[in-house]
């Protein structure tokens, strides 16, 4: 079989395929960060630099324990719908609903514990959510 070529444009459509899912990646990787725990004199600290870290780290490790165990349920689904479309579908609304909740600024008054735990809970979240919509 001879090896086909793709044009720019097709290289270009591949890519395009990924490039929602790469955003709210980056976005959620790098944003809370920043968020929570801003540089001196440009925002107001809502967490220390650790707790944001740990909230980060977290999320990290939630998501490498949820693929193998979400890959390997896909990968066993039996339905008319196939074995992927059945977590596409009831993926995204978790997804969406954990990132907008990751969103929420709390900038109201807080105890010293809503806050760690509102960041603890939601980034996690967020990543154990995708591992359904991006087993596929």
């Amino acid at each position: 079989m001879a090896d086909r070529v793709l044009s720019p444009g097709q290289k270009a459509g591949y890519a395009l395929g990924g490039f929602g899912a790469a955003v709210l990646n980056l976005m959620i990787a790098t944003w809370p960060l920043y968020f929570y725990s801003p540089p001196p004199g440009v925002g107001r600290q809502l967490l220390p630099v650790c707790l944001s870290a740990l909230a980060l780290t977290a999320g990290r490790v939630v998501d490498a324990l949820a693929d193998p165990v979400v890959g390997y349920a896909s990968d066993h689904t039996r339905s008319p719908w196939g074995r992927r479309l059945p977590y596409l579908v009831g993926g995204w609304v978790p997804l969406t609903l954990v990132f907008l909740a990751s969103g929420i600024p709390l900038t109201i008054p807080a105890s010293a514990t809503s806050r760690p735990t509102h960041c603890l809970t939601t980034l996690p979240g967020f990543w154990a959510g995708p591992a359904s919509t991006w087993a596929s």
